[in-house]
């Protein structure tokens, strides 16, 4: 689903490495990333005009960005979901919403 984001586990110990960040993400990564690469990699350039005129200038802005402010930016819902995602993702985070989705292919 998220082209090539995604490793599984090679044992019952490991987690899947999962977000285009690689390894097990946390808040430092979101700054380990300009807004261009990050859209760039999700496929999500086309937002970067709208995002930086609501006055998103890095990726650590736009993960503080709520489900509902996302709205606004007019993306499609697949992919609002993988935006949403991979910013979980890079937080952290196991949101219960996004828990629906499977890193696996």
């Amino acid at each position: 689903m998220f082209e090539g984001s995604c490793s599984q586990p090679t044992d019952d110990a490991a987690g899947a490495s999962c977000g285009i960040f690689g390894g097990g993400g946390g808040a430092a990564d979101l700054g380990a990333m300009t807004l261009d690469d990050f859209l760039e990699k999700l496929d999500l350039l086309e937002y970067k005009g709208a995002f930086e005129t609501a006055g998103v200038s890095d990726v650590s802005s736009l993960a503080r960005l709520t489900d509902a402010d996302l709205d606004s930016f007019n993306l499609r819902k697949l992919e609002k979901r993988k935006l949403l995602h991979h910013l979980a993702k890079a937080r952290g985070n196991t949101d219960a919403t996004l828990g629906a989705l499977s890193c696996a292919t």
